[in-house]
């Protein structure tokens, strides 16, 4: 009889811990569920947003994009010319230090 009891307790003591897991699980099991619904709403909201932008958008953004390549273009160009004229006047300047000593 004492064994009986023993083993019924034990047999609660299991039945708690699993039920306190199983609590555990559905728990988790709903907020990943909340998690993916928000993640649905944020993926329906992208989408409206980019449904917005239609292809006449698009080619006005690429028109401006080409037009500040050119500028950045036309930027680097005159970069290169001030280090190719830095370059020359650093020699020239070389030159002149050596001449003098």
């Amino acid at each position: 009889r004492a064994a009986a009891e023993e083993e019924r307790k034990s047999s609660e003591g299991l039945r708690a811990r699993l039920n306190a897991e199983l609590d555990s699980v559905k728990g988790h099991a709903q907020g990943l569920e909340e998690e993916n619904e928000k993640s649905k709403e944020r993926e329906r909201m992208m989408e409206l947003k980019y449904a917005e932008l239609d292809v006449f958008k698009l080619d006005v953004i690429a028109r401006e994009l080409k037009i500040i390549d050119r500028h950045i273009e036309a930027i680097r160009g005159e970069a290169k010319g001030l280090e190719n004229s830095a370059k020359r006047f650093q020699a020239f300047a070389d030159q002149c230090v050596g001449a003098k000593s």
